[in-house]
């Protein structure tokens, strides 16, 4: 079954893979995920909103179709504001983060919401929290009906993961 066929199948969706394949993965996952999307919420934890839309343009993917919510350009400076993009003061206001997710789904009308990466969390808070949070976040998915997909990297993660696993659709280990 092909990556597009197994977001496409199940509502939240885990996706494991390496720190040495990150880039080339990380592609490959958010086209997936656009295939089968009418509107996306990119959640960054790890590349301001500049960085991400630079990389997506590069991809010939379309910008309309994506909304951001960018925990990492606050901490450096006060960043310009955009329609497509909620810009969070830090990574560990987990708070703000729900807030823009709502926001995202409720007046937005993303139908998917991308976590890239949820494991990056775990150095601004303690696992407890991140599986608070996250089962929170996925909660908040299945109650409006919107697809959800975790990425985790698998260095950083290997408890995060396992505790997750119980509140996904599934799993998708990729090498």
């Amino acid at each position: 079954m092909s990556l597009t066929d197994e977001i496409a199948g199940k509502q939240i969706v885990l996706i494991v893979f390496p720190k040495a394949k990150y880039m080339n993965q990380l592609m490959e996952v958010v086209k997936a995920a656009d295939a089968v999307s009418k509107k996306i919420c990119y959640v960054s934890l790890n590349k301001p909103y500049n960085s991400i839309m630079d990389n997506l343009r590069k991809n010939n993917l379309n910008m309309g179709k994506y909304f951001f919510i960018d925990v990492l350009t606050s901490t450096v400076k006060t960043p310009i504001l955009v329609d497509n993009c909620e810009f969070v003061q830090s990574p560990s206001a987990l708070t703000d983060i729900s807030l823009a997710f709502t926001k995202a789904v409720q007046e937005k009308g993303c139908d998917n919401v991308l976590f890239d990466a949820i494991s990056t969390l775990t150095i601004y808070q303690d696992i407890g929290e991140i599986i608070k949070f996250t089962q929170n976040m996925m909660t908040k998915a299945r109650v409006n009906n919107v697809k959800s997909v975790y990425i985790a990297l698998k260095e950083d993660s290997a408890e995060l993961v396992k505790d997750l696993t119980m509140f996904v659709d599934g799993v998708i280990e990729l090498n």
